[in-house]
């Protein structure tokens, strides 16, 4: 139970004030009179009974009204701010990224402890440096440390968090296999942040033999050959990777579009979405061909075996495109 003497205008902008007690419909007249001559008074939460609390007069004749969800979080704050008091002792509150760090915890043992009710004192406020961001729990430092071992006690990670530590530790294995010397570079090479994996996990349906040979093709793609340096160009991609008869094609629909550029509303949108259309047509075709050249560079530097295929690599490499 917190109780706290505190300035009464402050508590209606909480949703605490007289219509609290009053009820809903409650006139201007009827607040006015019951906030008449009250500059500071006494409150108290129950976060037990779920009830607030005030005494108006101060003679100890408390009148009470049933409180839940966000207003109890929102009154929390409130009174631990003001110097509220819970058991005899001052509500010092600290935020749950301090509480991690202080007491070796994690967010999720401590969100658990908070569901269960092994916290009782707990507030969901707004992020004090984030103001789009999820709101920040606050907890009670001596109710924290009161029953630490207990908190400690629990689960340190969700079993959805447990599952994407056994993936990644999966993944890391098989990234670790497919690193290979290259000849070229006279180095060891891993593969690139973001190379084989989907959704940001690395796929553990490739054997490490296949990993290491996707490995080699994309390094040898990439560093060997001029693909990073042609896919830049969009105008060298299209002339270069498009048939005169699709070049033909994609002008005369964009010129059929123009004759309404003014007349007919989205046409813009359109002959953007064909360039898009023929643009990832010939991107496909110069990756291709980039692929295989570097397939028959890695074949020379004894790095893949000589009946290796593009259609070999593009099997194996399919599932990693999102």
């Amino acid at each position: 139970m917190y109780e706290a003497t505190v300035n009464a205008k402050s508590l209606t902008p909480l949703g605490a004030g007289a219509k609290l007690f009053l009820g809903p419909s409650a006139s201007k007249g009827e607040i006015r009179k019951w906030w008449r001559g009250i500059n500071t008074i006494r409150v108290r939460l129950d976060t037990e009974a779920m009830t607030f609390c005030v005494d108006r007069a101060g003679s100890g004749n408390w009148e009470c009204a049933p409180v839940s969800g966000d207003l109890v979080h929102n009154l929390v704050a409130f009174l631990a701010r003001a110097g509220a008091t819970a058991g005899g002792r001052r509500a010092a509150l600290i935020y749950k990224s301090t509480a991690v760090k202080r007491y070796g915890l994690t967010s999720y043992q401590i969100e658990l402890a908070v569901e269960s009710g092994l916290l009782r004192y707990a507030a969901q406020v707004k992020n004090p440096h984030y103001r789009s961001a999820r709101k920040a729990l606050l907890l009670e430092e001596a109710e924290l440390a009161e029953k630490l071992e207990a908190v400690r006690a629990l689960p340190r990670r969700s079993e959805a968090e447990l599952e994407r530590a056994r993936e990644y530790a999966r993944g890391s294995k098989m990234l670790a296999g497919a690193a290979f010397h290259c000849p070229v570079c006279n180095r060891m090479v891993r593969p690139l942040p973001g190379e084989m994996t989907r959704d940001g996990f690395p796929v553990r349906w490739l054997t490490p033999e296949e990993a290491r040979a996707v490995a080699v093709v994309t390094h040898f793609r990439r560093l060997h050959t001029a693909y990073d340096d042609v896919r830049r160009d969009r105008e060298l991609v299209m002339r270069h990777y498009l048939t005169p008869e699709e070049e033909a094609h994609m002008e005369n629909i964009e010129e059929q579009l123009g004759r309404h550029y003014y007349s007919r509303p989205g046409v813009l949108s359109e002959m953007m979405a064909i360039d898009e259309m023929f643009w990832r047509l010939a991107s496909e075709r110069m990756k291709r061909a980039y692929t295989e050249e570097a397939i028959a560079r890695a074949k020379e530097e004894g790095l893949l075996p000589q009946d290796f295929t593009i259609e070999r690599y593009e099997a194996m490499a399919r599932p990693l495109r999102p």
